[in-house]
This record gives C-alpha cells, structure tokens and sequence, in this order.
C-alpha cells in the first residue's frame, strides 16, 4: 500500500544521504590533505552510529521476539528462526568484499612500487 512504500523509503533516502555525505567527505580528504585525518574520522564515526544503531535495534527485535514466544505459553517449542538464505548471501557479499579489498590493495602495492 502507499503508506508502506513510502516509510520505505525513508531508509532508502538516509542510505542515500549517508553515501553522498561519505563520498563528499572522501572528495575533500582527497583534495585537502590537512583535512584528511578530519574526514576519515567523520566516516568513521558514521560507520560506527551506523553499527551501534544496528545491533541496538537488532538486540531489541530478539528481545521482543523471545518475549513473544514465551507469552504465547509455548516455551518448548523451538523458536522460529529466519531461513538461512540471508546468512548465506551476507556471507558471500562479506566474501566479496573481502576480496575486492585484497585484489585493490594488491593492485594499489603493484602501482606504488612501479
């Protein structure tokens, strides 16, 4: 419905804001060297909001889930858990990340030493 859609892109546009903001914040540490101690911190401090943010609402989702479960009086039934395909893709993007890491850090050690 239209009311769903559009607190959907509520994170949508703050992801978006976020990426433009740490983009700008790259341009200028790439063009102004004082400042570039400056900016890696403001990303920094942006990943790490970004994490704390995450793991609070995710402790407060499983507390209310657990709560839930043992409400319903039925605390020796397993809880139902999400499938395992989200895992399995979170694994393969942190894999490939991870490699692209190393084939851009491998390039950029190549490139230095030419």
């Amino acid at each position: 419905d239209r009311e769903h859609s559009a607190l959907q892109c509520h994170p949508d546009a703050a992801h978006s804001l976020g990426d433009l903001v740490a983009d700008g914040l790259c341009l200028i540490a790439a063009y102004s060297p004082p400042l570039e101690q400056l900016c890696t911190l403001g990303i920094a401090a942006m990943l790490l909001s970004t994490g704390a943010s995450l793991v609070s609402f995710s402790f407060f989702e499983i507390r209310s889930a657990l709560q839930s479960h043992a409400l319903r009086g039925v605390a020796s039934a397993p809880l139902q858990l999400a499938s395992l395909v989200p895992l399995f893709v979170a694994l393969v993007c942190v894999g490939a990340k991870e490699s692209l890491y190393r084939l851009t850090y491998a390039v950029g050690k190549r490139r230095a030493v030419a």
